[in-house]
């Protein structure tokens, strides 16, 4: 009678609460997320959409499918959607295009391809523009299909239009980009690698370190990456393996599958897989289906459960209520080359390092540190350049430099071990100990100077070892470096020669002055009067001068990014472009300082000399420009983006023999290579 309840309880259960018990157990999933488009390779939006999901049908599996504006408003691509099976999941898909753009009364940034990071992302637009499309998007939703959706997703959502979202139709999923370089040119660089994360409040390609900035929304990551091959070339993804340099077959999209959907010690495993729904329909009768066999095969093994964006949502946030988990990938390469690699990711600081079997180098090769108040560059001013670049401060990233890596002589590596959230690797002749706030090196004798004077870090050397850790906030607040300069007329003013001399003539005769006369006598005896005469000093006559003609100028977190790695380099001027944009406008609190031509902050920061030049960058010619050029021997160039004003080194890099060492979304630094 005993076992008969047992076996009864146990049915129910199964019956009742089968994905619940599952989960709690393996805590393993895959997602199936089909965003769905009508883009120019789509012939009709609605074949295409039936025969995505006929396989799906088939194989009896859950999928979110995010749709665009332009999928909504097609009558014939809803009435597909609408014949789905309970088992998906519908959400949005915020990319921007004409038609979605005349609806929200916002005026298109027509760069003329659709795809072009301003034309279609959020990112591009004003924040009250963004507001706009938002809401349009969900009405037109709700009008289609009765409710708000809880999953949006696109290649990039910035942190603004999510918190919005969350805060008005309290949506709980985004699909994000996985890292990725360049391709496309959609930069999304420095995140957690191809694993989901809670977004800051102020910057969404980061995890919020505090409760208090964080957006309670989970990011879900498109197309992970391969840990190693993926770093230097993306293809190396689940999405593009079939081309060229990749050229694999399914079993290699089955190994990514088996890493990310896998625990492998940690909390949890996921990963993100399908395919976007504009295609032909017979493109989903291919590689597709083969993905999908992939899935229903992990699935029945009962390895995995597979969920919706939306159920992996309220799965992560009950499990992990307060900030993400650490997550650790560790893995030998998937394509067989004799190295180890390690990503260790905690909501302060990733790592990536790679360890080589005959070489015995231990090699860091991407470390970047996250903070509560860095703010993502479009935070406040639109993208009006036309890629996308989002790129969290590093102090090594070997692929946007290559000689930005920490190689350490640690012997051969003998074992990793798990506790918890740490992870300690041993080697015979050290060991690196990483926990969620920070990591000690034993064994190592020199730190480079990258880390040891930077002013996010934190380095202390121990009798136990070197201890890294990242400081609680980062160096400059989000309202970035703010100074005061004279305005544009003052300084034009002062340039103008008959100011300059009327100007030379004041100083001259209250320097000559400026001086304080006290005859003071004080005798017994003798009573003198006292006599004093004081000429008001200068200097209260300079300061009110001063004050009446001063603003304050602006310098964005990217930018001072950028000068701390120059401040790292090797000695060499500065070639900075002497321009000024008078007309420009722009959406951050202050002026930015180029506006202005104001760049004293280059060599503040840059910590080295700067050149104001404007011939090499306006040469007619190659030979002209390379003429100035190597007049000024200069070993770096500085240029800035801000919203339409962006400078750029003139002609191609080979003309100037330079190379670029360093970019984000306000400033690229060059610098001339070795003869």
């Amino acid at each position: 009678m005993k076992w008969f309840f047992i076996v009864i309880f146990l049915f129910f259960t199964t019956l009742f609460f089968p994905q619940s018990s599952f989960a709690s157990q393996e805590n393993q999933f895959i997602t199936i997320v089909n965003p769905v488009r009508i883009s120019r390779y789509t012939t009709n939006s609605s074949e295409s959409i039936l025969s995505q999901y006929s396989v799906i049908k088939e194989l009896d599996l859950a999928a979110t499918w995010l749709l665009t504006y332009d999928v909504l408003i097609n009558n014939l691509s809803v009435t597909a959607i609408k014949s789905f099976d309970e088992k998906q999941e519908i959400g949005v898909f915020l990319e921007i295009s004409p038609e979605f753009a005349t609806e929200s009364k916002v005026f298109y940034n027509d760069t003329g391809s659709w795809h072009y990071a301003p034309s279609v992302f959020l990112s591009g637009y004003k924040q009250e523009e963004r507001i706009k499309f938002i809401d349009t998007l969900f009405a037109k939703f709700k009008e289609k299909l009765g409710y708000y959706p809880s999953s949006v997703g696109a290649w990039w959502i910035d942190s603004f239009s999510l918190e919005y979202m969350k805060n008005k139709y309290g949506i709980t999923a985004n699909l994000g980009l996985a890292d990725q370089f360049s391709t496309d040119g959609y930069q999304v660089w420095g995140s957690y690698w191809s694993t989901p994360y809670y977004p800051s409040k102020y910057h969404a390609g980061v995890p919020a370190v505090q409760d208090s900035a964080k957006i309670d929304v989970v990011t879900l990551q498109w197309a992970p990456r391969d840990p190693l091959n993926g770093y230097f070339n993306s293809y190396y993804s689940t999405q593009d393996y079939l081309q060229n340099p990749v050229r694999e077959d399914t079993t290699y999209f089955e190994k990514l599958v088996r890493l990310y959907a896998e625990k492998n010690e940690n909390a949890f495993g996921q990963i993100v897989v399908g395919l976007e729904g504009d295609l032909s329909s017979e493109a989903y009768q291919g590689e597709f289906k083969k993905q999908m066999e992939v899935v229903k095969n992990l699935k029945n093994t009962g390895m995995v459960n597979v969920v919706t964006m939306a159920d992996f949502s309220n799965w992560y946030r009950l499990t992990f209520p307060n900030l993400s988990p650490t997550q650790i990938i560790e893995t030998g390469d998937i394509l067989g080359k004799p190295i180890k690699v390690i990503w260790y990711q905690s909501p302060r600081y990733r790592i990536g390092l790679t360890y080589n079997y005959e070489t015995l180098e231990t090699k860091i090769f991407d470390f970047r540190s996250y903070h509560p108040n860095f703010q993502e560059p479009y935070y406040l001013a639109p993208n009006r350049q036309r890629q996308l670049s989002i790129y969290v401060p590093s102090y090594f990233d070997e692929i946007n430099n290559k000689d930005d890596v920490w190689s350490i002589s640690l012997g051969k590596f003998t074992e990793s071990k798990r506790n918890n959230q740490e992870l300690n690797m041993v080697f015979t002749k050290g060991e690196i100990i990483f926990d969620q706030d920070k990591f000690l090196i034993k064994g190592a004798n020199e730190v480079p100077n990258i880390l040891v004077k930077n002013p996010n870090l934190i380095v202390r050397r121990k009798v136990a070892g070197i201890e890294i850790f990242p400081k609680d906030a980062w160096v400059i607040d989000r309202n970035g470096y703010v100074f005061k300069g004279l305005t544009d007329i003052a300084t034009r003013e002062l340039m103008r020669k008959r100011t300059l001399g009327l100007v030379s003539i004041i100083a001259a005769i209250f320097l000559g002055l400026g001086f304080v006369v006290t005859l003071s006598k004080i005798s017994q005896r003798k009573k003198l009067v006292v006599l004093s005469f004081m000429i008001i000093p200068p200097t209260l006559f300079i300061n009110n001068w001063y004050q009446k003609n001063t603003m304050n100028y602006y310098v964005s977190q990217a930018e001072i990014d950028a000068l701390l790695h120059l401040s790292f380099q090797p000695r060499g001027e500065v070639l900075v472009y002497n321009r000024e944009c008078l007309g420009c406008e722009w959406s951050t609190p202050q002026k930015p300082a180029v506006f202005s031509n104001k760049r004293s902050y280059v060599q503040k920061w840059g910590k080295h000399p700067i050149v104001y030049n404007i011939s090499v960058f306006e040469a007619q010619n190659q030979e002209d420009a390379r003429k100035e050029f190597d007049k000024l021997n200069v070993s770096y160039i500085y240029i800035t983006k801000y919203g339409d004003y962006i400078e750029k080194v003139p002609f191609s890099p080979g003309d100037l023999n330079i190379e670029k060492m360093y970019d984000s979304a306000n400033a690229e630094i060059w610098k001339v290579k070795e003869n």
